[in-house]
């Protein structure tokens, strides 16, 4: 692939519609975007691979330094709360019945979610799938928060 394909490919991105947006997405990414509702930035995250694929991504010495230095800093992980956290269980199928239909899900090794013979890149992917709004898959597939040592 030369340099000129990958210009071309960026530029095209400015007018894809979601629906052309989403299938890119399948196409490079391998799996359905867990957001689809701001367009602009699923083409910037269409962009995004576009380039990694074609000059490279983040080297495993890189990632590695990142975490690294994530793990020191408290202001990295502002994402954690005081709640236990969920652990859904890799390889089990998670079943909710939901609008009188029965949804079974299998989660993958990968961490991926099986659904229908779809793939989605989580419990929350499929949920929102299913569902047509955005909800946790933690919620939707009922996991439980996980018992701490000493409780």
């Amino acid at each position: 692939m030369e340099e000129s394909s990958i210009i071309r490919q960026l530029a095209q991105l400015r007018t894809l519609s979601k629906a052309s947006a989403i299938r890119k997405h399948v196409e490079l990414f391998g799996y359905e975007p867990r957001q689809t509702r701001n367009l602009p930035a699923l083409r910037a995250h269409l962009a995004f691979r576009i380039q990694e694929l074609y000059y490279g991504g983040i080297s495993e010495q890189t990632r590695q330094k990142m975490k690294e230095l994530a793990d020191k800093d408290p202001m990295a992980n502002l994402c954690r709360t005081g709640k236990k956290p969920r652990t859904p269980v890799l390889g089990k199928r998670y079943v909710r019945e939901w609008d009188g239909v029965r949804h079974e899900v299998i989660l993958l090794e990968d961490g991926r979610a099986e659904y229908k013979g779809r793939y989605f890149r989580s419990l929350t992917a499929v949920a929102d799938y299913i569902t047509g709004t955005h909800i946790s898959g933690y919620a939707f597939f009922n996991i439980p928060r996980r018992k701490n040592d000493g409780e």
